[in-house]
């Protein structure tokens, strides 16, 4: 789940304190917990605006969380945003007012993800280590609703 397409593209919000896209991810990612698939939740999720709720979730959810902080600099965060089609939206400027650097969620057990490691090798190992082998994904778990 990309939190910039629910925010951006969907609600069409800034990434504001208290802003509705907080709470419509958290409810999105419990509702799919409930149905019994899978999450990847993905995005620049500040912990300030979003620590609150995605640390909810997590303490809420019964089976195992997998957190992980992709540890970029601000200078190969510009880089690489330079690369993506949406790069004119936005310019160094306000990409270096947003960045918080160490921006760690704090939960138990969250993984740091190095700049050194390829696309390939990150995900290889969050499918690895996070998604289970199943024969029926969306089968329901017990979880409050």
């Amino acid at each position: 789940m990309q939190q910039d397409v629910i925010r951006r593209e969907l609600l069409r919000e800034r990434d504001l304190p208290g802003a509705l896209n907080i709470q419509l991810i958290a409810t999105i990612v419990t509702r799919c917990l409930v149905g019994g698939y899978d999450v990847i939740l993905e995005g620049i999720l500040d912990a300030s605006r979003y620590g609150t709720a995605l640390r909810s979730v997590i303490a809420a959810h019964p089976g195992s969380a997998h957190v992980y902080y992709f540890h970029l600099p601000l200078e190969e965060t510009a880089r690489r945003r330079a690369t993506k089609p949406n790069a004119s939206g936005y310019g160094e400027r306000e990409l270096a007012k947003w960045y918080v650097p160490d921006d760690l969620l704090g939960v138990p057990g969250e993984q740091i993800l190095s700049p050194t490691n390829t696309q390939q090798e990150i995900v290889t190992r969050i499918v690895t280590e996070a998604l289970p082998q199943r024969i029926h994904p969306g089968v329901a778990r017990s979880f409050p609703a």
